[in-house]
């Protein structure tokens, strides 16, 4: 019986202490800091002096989140808490065309995106618009109408 007894407590702690160390490195591969992977902004821009909402699309990462802007004077970005949108606030003074944003947090960035800022009033499309029938959103020109092609054809 002693003989069994020590048998049993001696395969019991290697086998203990594997499962402990093999669980922890599933854990420590599912809780690793991701860098952010975001590929587009929706809208794409926006008018000089205005506020803008702005969906990301892909993924924001690890939060938090936080933005840069590459251009003098920057664009004003506040990065929801989620990580999922962020308002832009376009100065007057800011200059007209392209300006480039980078997302950044503790496991790195992504690429540089453009973000348009220009002179014209902008919209974003009103779903749904599908068909001719239900695109019935009225325009006043000049006008830049920001959507996203969901479907093709």
């Amino acid at each position: 019986m002693l003989n069994q007894l020590e048998f049993n407590s001696w395969w019991k702690c290697p086998l203990l202490l594997c499962l402990i160390f093999t669980a922890e490195s599933f854990w420590m591969i599912n809780v690793q800091a991701q860098p952010p992977a975001i590929t587009a902004l929706s809208p794409a821009g926006g008018q000089l002096g205005t506020t803008v909402e702005v969906t990301l699309v892909g993924k924001p990462g690890t939060t938090p989140l936080q933005a840069a802007c590459l251009s003098d004077p920057p664009l004003e970005i506040t990065v929801a808490e989620k990580g999922n949108s962020l308002t832009v606030q376009i100065p007057t003074q800011a200059s007209p065309g392209i300006h480039w944003i980078r997302f950044l947090n503790s496991a790195g960035c992504n690429t540089l995106l453009p973000f348009h800022v220009g002179l014209i009033p902008e919209t974003v499309e009103k779903e749904p618009n599908n068909n001719t029938s239900d695109a019935g959103q009225p325009l006043n020109l000049p006008l830049v109408v920001n959507g996203v092609l969901e479907k093709s054809g």
